[in-house]
């Protein structure tokens, strides 16, 4: 495979690399956050006098009506129902006080600062401690998406709430950058690799006997089109989905869409690449055709004659008949220099038949 293709190979590789990587989010995290639901009750059934109030207040005082000023042990057992999960040790008591310093603004390292978003703190689903419980966890999110961590101490029960699956995957849930979006530290690496590959690798040499086409026109902007279709259509899935399992997943149909619009947007990288590698060396012993999959020698002494191609009656390149049957055709259209192979056919004898 010619070179000038494994460059735009490489180049979209990269930056699809780079796409992917800052935009990959994990299926789902847990958010975390202290619960006091003494507080939460006395304000559920704290008593005032009358009032005329909204939406809000008549609702306050239908769940009153309804739950019957239970006790508070009574309304935590009722909200804690099928989704408590009790705990104890020293290592859960540590895991409560460092998250109720990092929901009071008050992390105590720069690793609990990392995980924590407006009060809320997040772990991946397989961290520590959070991975002790998840067989718990999956029991429970069959009937809800809330959990609440039960840890007894000498000062009384302590609450922990749990928040995780279906509508709280990372992005929905605004956590930290760095949890949302794990892998965006490597995306820069791979684009600059990309960009490498695409600059490095060597390229044709041009010279006075080298016929090629002229780049602006004919292969930069291909290059710019290709690049910029292949990577809308990547990014289109990718950015859409919630969590990257998604594009492969529920989202596949949509990502297959997309990825044919990526495959069709391809053809302006590899016709880019087709006219930057092609070239017509002209040599004392023949034309030398360049392209992707080819490198041949015409002879001079093989070629039997010559004639101008010709569309809608202009002329439009150049047709060479050859000794053994074979006929090469030059289409001149974007190629710069093109008088280099009538004066190499002239000086071989073989000027076009049909001249004007």
């Amino acid at each position: 495979m010619s070179r000038e293709l494994w460059r735009r190979i490489l180049l979209l590789a990269g930056i699809c690399a780079a796409l992917g990587l800052a935009l990959y989010t994990p299926r789902s995290l847990v958010r975390v956050r202290p619960y006091d639901f003494a507080k939460e009750y006395a304000d559920l059934f704290k008593t005032e006098g009358p009032k005329f109030g909204g939406a809000m207040e008549l609702g306050q005082a239908l769940i009153q009506d309804i739950e019957k000023e239970k006790t508070l042990d009574e309304y935590i057992a009722s909200k804690t129902e099928n989704r408590r999960i009790d705990v104890s040790g020293e290592a859960w008591q540590r895991f409560y006080n460092e998250i109720t310093a990092a929901a009071n603004g008050k992390p105590s390292n720069r690793a609990w600062s990392a995980r924590t978003n407006k009060g809320d703190v997040f772990f991946g689903p397989d961290e520590e401690p959070v991975s002790g419980i998840s067989e718990r966890l999956q029991i429970i999110s069959q009937l809800s998406t809330v959990a609440y961590i039960v840890l007894p101490t000498p000062q009384g029960r302590k609450f922990l709430e749990l928040r995780f699956g279906s509508g709280f995957e990372p992005k929905k849930i605004g956590g930290p950058k760095a949890m949302v979006f794990p892998l965006r530290r490597f995306s820069l690496v791979f684009l600059l690799l990309g960009i490498a590959a695409f600059v490095l690798l060597p390229r044709p040499k041009r010279s006075a006997k080298i016929v090629s086409y002229e780049r602006i026109g004919n292969v930069i902007a291909q290059d710019i089109l290709g690049i910029i279709f292949c990577t809308f259509f990547f990014w289109v899935p990718v950015h859409s989905a919630d969590s990257f399992q998604q594009v492969y997943g529920e989202n596949l149909g949509g990502t297959m869409f997309f990825g044919l619009l990526f495959g069709l947007s391809f053809l302006f990288l590899w016709t880019a690449a087709r006219r930057a590698a092609f070239q017509v060396v002209v040599e004392d012993q023949g034309l030398r055709l360049k392209t992707l999959n080819k490198n041949k020698l015409y002879p001079y002494e093989n070629m039997r004659e010559a004639g101008y191609l010709s569309r809608k009656n202009m002329r439009s390149g150049l047709e060479v008949k050859n000794k053994d049957g074979t006929i090469l055709r030059l289409d001149w259209s974007g190629l710069l220099h093109f008088e280099r192979i009538l004066e190499a056919l002239s000086q071989a004898r073989l000027w076009p038949n049909n001249p004007a």
